[in-house]
């Protein structure tokens, strides 16, 4: 984790490439809308007025449903959000911003 001072050269403005490997264990609990790398505030994964971006994971509607890989980038005005569903074990995903065109994708693998 790094303070939001330490981070100045990425933000919505510019393209960003994140890439994670997740290991989603089953029964797996934590925040309903974690964070794994972010510059945004606590819950900006869903709120449109929060700015930032976000490469995150989520609880399902029930645990035994597996989990939401989500990323989300937006300026407080606007955001773009996808995500897909995954089950437990280990998951590759790269998040990319394209700030040119303003496109946001998202790509996982089972590893």
């Amino acid at each position: 984790m790094l303070a939001d001072a330490a981070i100045t050269d990425l933000d919505y403005t510019r393209d960003i490439a994140i890439e994670a490997i997740l290991k989603i264990e089953p029964s797996q609990s934590g925040g309903r809308w974690a964070h794994i790398v972010a510059k945004a505030a606590d819950y900006a994964g869903h709120r449109a007025e929060e700015p930032g971006f976000v490469l995150g994971i989520e609880l399902g509607h029930l645990q035994s449903y597996g989990h939401v890989v989500f990323a989300k980038i937006g300026d407080g005005l606007q955001q773009v959000r996808v995500s897909a569903r995954e089950r437990e074990g280990y998951v590759y995903a790269i998040m990319t911003w394209d700030a040119d065109e303003r496109t946001l994708s998202l790509c996982q693998w089972r590893a």
